[in-house]
């Protein structure tokens, strides 16, 4: 790991500018591989829980959530990533004129969180196969939410699998929502918001609202690593099922479907076409229909 070489400044553009920023590589090929073999070793002490995201309406794919101790590589990048982005949470929340500060350290914040009863462990592993796909959602898991987390790729695209870009999404006060799908590469992580982050309007500084998710897998084999900085009270995260993520191809626009504002995405409809209605309610799995006749 190079920590030492990340430009904090240019991340901290990049995350204003566009709602995310891209690290690294921070992991060799060889760590990610290690990382990625973890993920079917069998050692049962290793991980916490298992979660096959279809069962729950999440998507498809499934992921574990780590168990304390946490490997080693995982801590160091926990502790050391979170120092540099506290100032940076602590900035978003002094102009959105929230009360809440983030020490400048990782355990303390730590404390925080298991006094409030939030105390498993939160950093897991993600895969998906051919077909998989993450829902639009906020990774929140009790009262305090540390307000960026960082997914570090494990996979090579192209070698390893095809589509499965992870995919942001901003829904903006009284216009339509903006989407932004960030490519890396193998061993480099993005930092992206958990729920919220601020923007320079015409009139000021406004809050908008932020989901991600993860567009369909064409072919292979995904791994990701994510990073998460608050610990969790449940294994629930908060997941808005009134935004599903239809379609994101490598070179395409993609369409993200709400119930209140309708359909966002190409700017040329004010809903979708009646098969990607079909699709968001079969994904959605709701009795209730998206999109009223």
């Amino acid at each position: 790991m190079h920590l030492e070489a990340i430009d904090w400044t240019q991340v901290s553009t990049d995350l204003d500018a566009y709602g995310a920023a891209v690290i690294g590589p921070l992991l060799s090929t060889q760590q990610c591989g290690d990382l990625v073999r973890l993920y079917d070793s069998g050692d049962e002490n290793l991980f916490r829980n298992r979660v096959v995201m279809s069962r729950h309406g999440y998507g498809r794919g499934e992921y574990k959530y780590f168990a304390y101790p946490l490997p080693e590589i995982i801590s160091e990048l926990r502790t050391k990533l979170y120092e540099p982005l506290s100032a940076i949470a602590n900035d978003w929340n002094d102009v959105l004129k929230i009360d809440t500060r983030y020490p400048s350290t990782h355990r303390p914040f730590l404390d925080r969180c298991h006094q409030a009863g939030q105390t498993r462990a939160t950093p897991l592993l993600l895969q998906y196969v051919a077909g998989d796909f993450n829902c639009l959602h906020q990774d929140l898991y009790g009262e305090h939410a540390f307000p960026l987390q960082i997914a570090f790729l494990l996979s090579a695209p192209d070698r390893d699998f095809r589509g499965g870009e992870l995919v942001l999404t901003e829904q903006r006060p009284r216009m339509q929502s903006r989407a932004e799908v960030v490519h890396v590469n193998q061993g480099q992580g993005v930092i992206f918001p958990v729920h919220h982050r601020p923007v320079q309007g015409a009139r000021g500084i406004y809050r908008v609202t932020m989901r991600h998710g993860v567009s369909r897998l064409r072919s292979g084999t995904r791994h990701t690593l994510g990073i998460i900085f608050h610990d969790s009270q449940s294994d629930i995260p908060q997941m808005d099922f009134g935004w599903t993520l239809l379609h994101a191809a490598d070179d395409e626009c993609i369409a993200v479907g709400s119930v209140d504002q309708g359909f966002s995405g190409s700017g040329k409809h004010s809903e979708p076409p009646r098969h990607l209605k079909s699709a968001a309610n079969a994904i959605r799995g709701a009795d209730l229909p998206l999109w009223n006749p």
